[in-house]
């Protein structure tokens, strides 16, 4: 919003008090924004401006300023509607003695502290003797003024620039305060992987298939602690006993991506093969054979 201008500091006057309390409508709105807008350097409102200040639409602000302007409250303009300020000059006049008045009383009350104060300094120090005329060889005769070297007109004394290290600085030396060097926290020693057992590394391929399953287990981000290998260990052995093959199981378990080992199931559905005949058995005979052999069902013995 623009300055205000001079002599416009009430904000409504007695015609826009009367008139609102008359007038219980959306006109006593609109005249009230006029009113205000009318204190201001730029009295002049437009109709988009009235509908954001009092909310209304188009069609009933241009209905209230018809009206207004038939009571006379409202002018219209080339560039829109503004209030009559009649109490422009009243109140510029009024406000000007007002303001004169309070003014030159207060500045009287100042020169005149200030005088006394002024006065008062000079007298006390005409009485003690504290004050002496200040010496000056050239009004005397005794010297000669000093001359101004050559290209110092117009000179200015440069502050010389503050060196960085004194900035904040307490020691005033210019160097930088060092900076506390930081301890570097130890690393742990990585865990050695555990080593497989002698009964177990006496397998023959095991030894290699044990390397296997740890970088396996690392690739995975499986760990594998002391307490983990001790278990695997013992299933190794139990499934030895069981006539595993131990590489080839490591290897399945790799392959499938289990975390331990695990019997083969389909080596537990086989049938187990027929137990070989001794080497010193005797060969039997065809006669033999036919006797041991099963006869058909539908074959009957004559």
């Amino acid at each position: 919003m623009s300055r205000r201008e001079k002599g416009t500091y009430v904000v409504l006057d007695r015609r826009v008090v009367a008139y609102t309390k008359t007038h219980w409508d959306a006109s006593s709105g609109v005249l009230t924004a006029l009113a205000e807008q009318a204190n201001y350097a730029d009295p002049v409102m437009k109709v988009a401006q009235l509908m954001l200040e009092t909310g209304l639409g188009q069609r009933a602000v241009e209905k209230c300023l018809a009206r207004l302007e038939a009571d006379g409250l409202a002018v219209r303009s080339a560039n829109g509607w503004a209030y009559p300020r009649a109490n422009q000059g009243a109140n510029g006049g009024a406000n000007d003695a007002a303001n004169q008045g309070a003014n030159s009383g207060a500045n009287e009350d100042a020169n005149e502290r200030a005088n006394r104060d002024a006065n008062g300094g000079a007298n006390h120090g005409a009485n003690d003797g504290s004050l002496t005329p200040p010496e000056n060889d050239v009004q005397d005769g005794n010297g000669e003024a000093p001359k101004e070297e050559e290209g110092t007109e117009g000179r200015t004394e440069e502050t010389p620039p503050t060196p960085k290290g004194d900035q904040g600085g307490s020691s005033g030396s210019g160097a930088p305060a060092p900076e506390s060097p930081t301890t570097p926290r130890p690393r742990r020693a990585p865990t050695p992987p555990p080593q497989l057992p002698a009964d177990l590394a006496a397998v023959p391929g095991m030894s290699e298939a044990w390397q296997r399953w740890l970088t396996y287990r690392v690739q995975a981000s499986i760990k594998t602690t002391e307490s983990t290998a001790e278990e695997q260990f013992r299933k190794l052995r139990t499934l030895q006993q069981d006539g595993e093959h131990l590489p080839t199981a490591v290897a399945r378990a790799i392959e499938f991506g289990w975390k331990s080992f695990f019997p083969d199931k389909d080596r537990q559905r086989r049938p187990a093969p027929p137990a070989a005949p001794p080497a010193d058995a005797p060969t039997p005979s065809m006669a033999e054979l036919l006797a041991n052999a099963p006869l058909h069902p539908q074959r009957k013995v004559s």
